[in-house]
């Protein structure tokens, strides 16, 4: 469940270096746990530290373009990716996520699950085009709350 946190992936990071699956699921998206929400800090540290991850599904608190540009930088052998933007009232400064998306989808090559669900302007038809164009392995699908109309 999601009480690991940043804190927990942090360790895993340091310790786990051949971790290949990671799943993270929330048993309350209200959670006012600070300590158990996961944001792009976990992922970066996970992303340094288990470099042979191959499947992550993760519901985050807050999330930015360079996690998921470390991500497809450091997690060459990634097959299946799936983030969840929890609905937190936070804001979060560095939407859209065009950028990150663009550099995950061309680090990560063996993707071919990928799952966004974001929150309204999470990502705009930009960043459909870059599905469409730097996704050609992918073979399954799952956007939540992205593009701006049916032009993406």
């Amino acid at each position: 469940m999601d009480v690991i946190g940043n804190k927990g992936l942090i360790e895993l990071g340091q310790y786990c270096k051949k971790l290949k699956r990671l799943r993270i699921e929330t048993e309350n998206e209200q959670r006012e746990d600070e300590e158990a929400r996961v944001t792009q800090r976990g992922l970066i540290a996970i992303s340094n530290g288990c470099p042979e991850l191959e499947y992550i599904s993760v519901n985050v608190s807050n999330i930015t373009n360079q996690a998921l540009t470390h991500i497809g930088t450091h997690l060459k052998n990634l097959c299946d990716f799936r983030l969840t933007l929890l609905n937190h009232q936070q804001v979060i400064p560095d939407f859209p996520l065009e950028d990150g998306v663009k550099e995950l989808l061309q680090g990560c090559v063996k993707l071919r699950r990928f799952t966004l669900y974001l929150r309204s302007g999470g990502l705009t038809d930009e960043g459909l085009e870059y599905i469409g164009r730097f996704g050609v392995n992918l073979k399954w699908i799952l956007l939540g709350y992205c593009g701006q109309t049916d032009e993406g």
